[in-house]
């Protein structure tokens, strides 16, 4: 019993340790999209990259299901969410408004903001998660907008 103790101990410390020297900014790359969903890479000498922090939310249904989404956070030291909109506007015209945060070529459509009721307007995806199923878990996605003037993503999932 003395050694399981020492051996949680042990693991504390260590936890404590390593996870408060684990500060690094997160990015994610940029495209623009228009109305009709189609998209192009924003450059900036390469893929626009940006400073930020992945958000992910979660709404339990019931047992068994749960609706997850995820946005991109900005750092306050970052572009602004208006920043970027008006590059991709300057870049490809004044269709290809929705600014879409990024983890790489078959990402899902990820909102870019600075928190959770305050996000650019864009496409999002939405996941119904099943937690008991064995085999298929993500058994369904959509792809909802979020207009200007409702562009808080907890009304689409509350």
């Amino acid at each position: 019993m003395k050694f399981f103790k020492s051996l949680i101990l042990v693991n504390y410390i260590l936890f404590a340790l390593f996870s408060s020297f684990e500060v690094y900014a997160e990015t994610a790359d940029i495209y623009c999209a228009n109305k009709d969903k189609e998209t192009k890479w924003l450059y900036y000498n390469n893929i626009l990259k940006i400073n930020g922090e992945w958000q992910y939310l979660s709404k339990k249904i019931n047992s068994d299901y749960r609706l997850i989404t995820q946005y991109f956070k900005l750092n306050n030291n970052s572009l602004t969410v208006n920043d970027v909109q008006e590059l991709c506007i300057k870049n490809f015209g004044s269709d290809f408004q929705y600014v879409q945060a990024s983890t790489g070529i078959f990402s899902a459509w990820i909102p870019i903001g600075i928190d959770n009721s305050n996000l650019m307007q864009s496409f999002f995806s939405l996941s119904y998660y099943c937690s008991k199923c064995l085999y298929r878990r993500t058994i369904l996605k959509s792809i909802n907008e979020l207009s200007q003037k409702n562009n808080n993503i907890f009304d689409f999932m509350y």
